[in-house]
């Protein structure tokens, strides 16, 4: 929301310096506030030897491989829109950069929503459990907005469904993570670096599919994310259950 009032006040070349601020000052808060908190005794080599075994070790565990399928999944969904929804909804549907950022802003709104119920849901669920809520959040909203872009194309019918599928995500990611890092303590850094490497990874290749098609139909952005929240709940309805 506030980068839309900042292209519409300064321009867009504003936003990059914004982000440049803020990036800055987020550095040096790290740098100054954020210590190690991991004992001498217990930390890995950082040799590349070493860091390629812990790799294997990771990629070998099925426990592993299928958090991270569900984190990357879920993440290639939500960077599909990041990586369409201006053109579908400025460039298709005439929305203001304002207006562009208040629907941006209800998608982040869901996110926050789903990691509070989650965090309430894994208490008395378990992480499987509640991955297969987010999921099945997720994939409600890729089809309501699949169904909606085919039926009847609205820009509401894209903004109500990713706010749910917002809210899929924040019950989904961090009980992902969680999974994912729970059986490695001894490499938990190492682990969640290499998560949030692939799942990133998942997002450029989305996004990238998105970008190539997206200019003149909201076909690929609205048909990733609906391919990737039916996944996402697929892959958390796998396999043994808690």
């Amino acid at each position: 929301m506030l980068g839309g009032v900042v292209q519409d006040v300064y321009g867009w070349h504003a936003n990059f310096i914004a982000m440049g601020g803020f990036g800055a000052v987020l550095a040096l808060m790290t740098a100054m506030n954020l210590d190690e908190t991991l004992p001498v005794a217990r930390r890995q080599s950082a040799a590349p030897l070493a860091i390629l075994r812990s790799y294997r070790r990771l990629l070998a565990d099925r426990r592993f491989l299928k958090y991270l399928a569900i984190a990357s999944a879920a993440f290639c969904g939500l960077f599909a829109f990041v990586s369409g929804s201006s053109f579908v909804l400025q460039g298709l549907y005439g929305y203001s950069p304002i207006a562009y950022g208040l629907c941006f802003g209800a998608m982040a709104g869901g996110y926050v929503a789903g990691s509070l119920a989650g965090g309430r849901l894994v208490r008395r669920m378990g992480i499987d459990a509640t991955l297969r809520f987010g999921g099945f959040c997720a994939a409600l909203g890729g089809l309501l907005m699949l169904t909606g872009l085919l039926t009847t194309p609205s820009a509401l019918g894209i903004v109500l469904p990713v706010v749910i599928y917002g809210f899929a995500m924040g019950a989904t990611m961090p009980q992902a993570m969680a999974g994912a890092l729970t059986p490695f303590p001894d490499i938990a850094g190492t682990a969640s670096s290499l998560l949030g490497f692939l799942q990133s990874v998942a997002g450029a290749l989305g996004g990238l599919y998105v970008g190539h098609g997206v200019d003149a139909s909201a076909m690929p952005m609205v048909g990733t994310i609906a391919a990737m929240g039916v996944t996402t709940f697929a892959i958390a309805m796998s396999g043994r259950r808690e």
